[in-house]
């Protein structure tokens, strides 16, 4: 949507000699929102689903062999390891859908920069909820 709705008026001045720099500026600012609203919601889901999961944590320490501090560690991976599928997800279906969309490639200059800054956001918007 972002793509297709909000920048459907740059298209008409393609061909112009500042054009891939105003689509290189435009995917960039795509980046960082879409990267903001959608690992917000994904930490916003995730706050929920440990809040639910701490509830049943002493009786599943408890019962199984399952320690605090594993299950701890496993929480934290897996949130992490789907904030990064999140993340790269962005990155991909931007580049992509810009490139259908525009007639230009914009490949980030520091693609692993960008994933940890998108990275970083999610955990930062994980961390004081």
């Amino acid at each position: 949507m972002w793509i297709y709705v909000f920048g459907k008026d740059l298209v008409e001045y393609s061909g112009r000699p500042w054009y891939s720099d105003a689509v290189r500026s435009y995917v960039g600012l795509a980046y960082g929102s879409l990267g903001l609203i959608s690992l917000g919601s994904v930490a916003a889901t995730l706050t929920d689903s440990i809040q639910q999961a701490y509830t049943s944590i002493r009786y599943v320490i408890k019962y199984t062999k399952l320690g605090p501090h594993r299950f701890l560690f496993e929480d934290v991976l897996s949130s992490l390891i789907s904030l990064v599928i999140v993340a790269v997800v962005i990155t991909a279906t931007t580049t992509t859908l810009a490139w259908l969309e525009y007639g230009v490639l914009v490949i980030p200059s520091n693609s692993a920069g960008l994933l940890l800054d998108l990275l970083l956001i999610g955990v930062f918007m994980l961390t004081p909820t």
